[in-house]
C-alpha cells in the first residue's frame, strides 16, 4: 500500500548547523553557499536525520561530502546521539578525485567518526557487502533511467521503517514541465499501490525539492 504522509514537519523539525562546519570545508574548493540554503534545504536533511536517528546512513552521489557531515552534525547535536556509520558512492564523473576530497573533509569536520566515501558507479551495481541502512540519501544520476535504477538498488538495502531522501525532486522544473527525478520515483512508487507492503512518501519543498519515502514495519 503507498500512503502519502506527514513524514517530516518542517516548521517544528528544521535543525540549523553551524554553517562554519561546512564552510571551513566548502570554501577553500570555491562553494559558497547562501544562508537561505543552511536555513531551509541542510536544515531539512538535518531535522530528518534527527527525527529518524538512523545508525547507518548511506549516500549515492558524495560529490565533497556536505550532505554527510549535515547528517553527522544533526546526529551529533542529540542528547542520546546514535554511534551512526557513513558511508558514500561516487563515479566521480561530477568532479575528479572527490571521493578523496570528500575524505578528507570528513577528517577534517568530524575526526574519529566512521565515515568513507569510495569510487564506484552505481550503474555497476552496489560494493559487495555492505550490509543494509537506515537512511538513504540518493543524489546520483539525475535522468530518469539513473534514479530508476538507484532506487532499485538502495531498495533491496533499506532496512524495515528506513528513510530515503531522493535530491532534486521537484514535482515541476523552471519551464514548468514535469520533473524528471519526481516522475521517475513517483513511478518507481507505484509498484506499492497494490502491494501487501505498507510505504508512506512526502514531498518537501525547499529550494532543490525532497521527495522522502518510509518503509513501514
Amino acid at each position: 500500500m503507498l500512503t502519502e504522509a506527514k513524514l517530516f514537519d518542517a516548521e517544528t523539525e528544521r535543525y540549523v548547523i553551524n554553517r562554519s562546519i561546512i564552510d571551513k570545508v566548502a570554501l577553500p574548493v570555491g562553494d559558497r553557499y547562501d544562508d537561505e540554503l543552511f536555513q531551509q534545504y541542510f536544515a531539512d536533511y538535518c531535522g530528518v536525520a534527527r527525527r529518524y536517528q538512523p545508525k547507518r546512513i548511506f549516500e549515492i552521489g558524495v560529490r565533497f561530502g556536505y550532505t554527510a557531515i549535515a547528517f553527522m552534525l544533526a546526529l551529533q547535536s542529540l542528547p542520546d546521539a546514535p554511534e551512526a556509520e557513513y558511508m558514500g558512492i561516487d563515479d566521480e564523473s561530477y568532479h575528479f578525485a572527490s571521493c578523496a576530497r570528500a575524505n578528507l573533509n570528513f577528517a577534517t569536520a568530524l575526526p574519529n567518526h566512521f565515515m568513507s566515501a569510495i569510487k564506484h558507479n552505481s550503474f555497476n551495481g552496489l560494493p559487495e557487502g555492505i550490509g543494509t541502512f537506515d537512511l538513504i540519501h540518493v543524489d546520483g544520476n539525475h535522468t530518469a533511467v539513473g534514479v530508476m535504477n538507484d532506487l532499485n538498488l538502495v531498495w533491496r538495502i533499506l532496512n524495515p521503517s528506513g528513510v530515503i531522501i531522493i535530491d532534486d525532486a521537484a514535482p515541476f522544473d523552471d519551464r514548468g514541465q514535469p520533473g524528471e527525478i519526481y516522475t521517475a520515483a513517483m513511478e518507481f512508487l507505484s509498484r506499492f499501490e497494490n502491494s501487501p507492503e505498507q510505504v508512506e512518501w512526502q514531498y518537501q519543498p525547499n529550494q532543490r525539492g525532497h521527495l522522502i519515502v518510509k518503509r513501514c514495519a
